[in-house]
């Protein structure tokens, strides 16, 4: 699993900055040159989800920090130039048991379906 950040801090470099492409790539003009856009790319699998079976609770720290978090996310953008964010909340939280079972049963003692919906 992924080493979560208890206080849903961004781990960034020197001037609110974060690593482009494995640390190979420092100046992203030439793809916007080449008409392509560049976009910050924040979450997915592997920042965890409520599936069975599921190891990364990552967003569970996240939960009443969203204001934190969306600062932290846009200081970035800023700072490095880019087009935008993609952020890629996956979870699964289950509605009046819809989910039949689907969805772990609070992995962390952060987690609650409601945060959950609401984030």
């Amino acid at each position: 699993g992924n080493i979560c950040n208890t206080d849903c801090s961004i781990n960034t470099l020197a001037g609110n900055t974060v690593p482009i492409c494995q640390n190979t790539v420092t100046d992203t003009s030439t793809w916007r040159n080449a008409g392509k856009k560049v976009v910050l790319s924040f979450g997915g699998a592997g920042m965890g989800g409520s599936w069975i079976g599921d190891t990364n609770h990552c967003w569970d720290y996240c939960f009443g920090k969203e204001d934190t978090l969306s600062t932290a996310l846009v200081n970035i953008v800023n700072n490095q130039n880019f087009d935008g964010i993609d952020i890629d909340y996956e979870y699964c939280y289950d509605i009046a048991g819809s989910q039949a079972g689907r969805c772990a049963d609070g992995d962390t003692s952060l987690y609650a379906d409601e945060k959950a919906q609401t984030f």
